[in-house]
């Protein structure tokens, strides 16, 4: 049986959609500051409009990121596809609160180009219902054999 990659999360940090319109070379990066006592675990998503809107169609995924406690971790740095309009946004798992997420997007070019940045209190917080596992079926019982 196949899970959801975000079962073992248990908070979303979702953004708003942003517009990136006939520009190229654009670029995101997810951060992620731990401000709590114990290792923490964050994956981020990028999604992008599909011929309407905002859907589901990810287009990056930053993969598990382990962050010590005290420390910051960033994804790798996507390349956006070069269109002439696109609308993205991000979705940020996280296995605690004490995990920070930011993200900003910006063009690579010299100088640098203006970033759109999202701060933590930018984005939908979400709680993800804990989902244990549920334990193995258990067989029938079986009658014991007087001889």
């Amino acid at each position: 049986m196949m899970t959801e990659p975000w079962v073992d999360y248990r908070y979303e940090y979702v953004s708003g959609g942003f517009p990136l319109q006939q520009q190229v070379g654009y670029r995101i990066q997810i951060f992620v500051v731990n401000r709590g006592g114990i290792p923490g675990i964050a994956r981020g998503y990028l999604a992008l409009s599909d011929t309407g809107g905002v859907s589901d169609l990810t287009v990056f995924d930053s993969d598990k990121m382990t962050v010590a406690p005290g420390a910051s971790k960033s994804s790798a740095i996507a390349h956006l596809l070069e269109q002439d309009t696109l609308t993205c946004w991000a979705r940020i798992f996280t296995t605690s609160q004490n995990l920070v997420p930011s993200l900003q997007v910006f063009q690579d070019t010299t100088p640098l180009s203006q970033w759109i940045y999202y701060t933590p209190g930018d984005f939908s917080e979400f709680t993800i219902p804990y989902r244990p596992f549920p334990p193995p079926p258990v067989g029938p019982i079986e009658s014991a054999k007087r001889e």
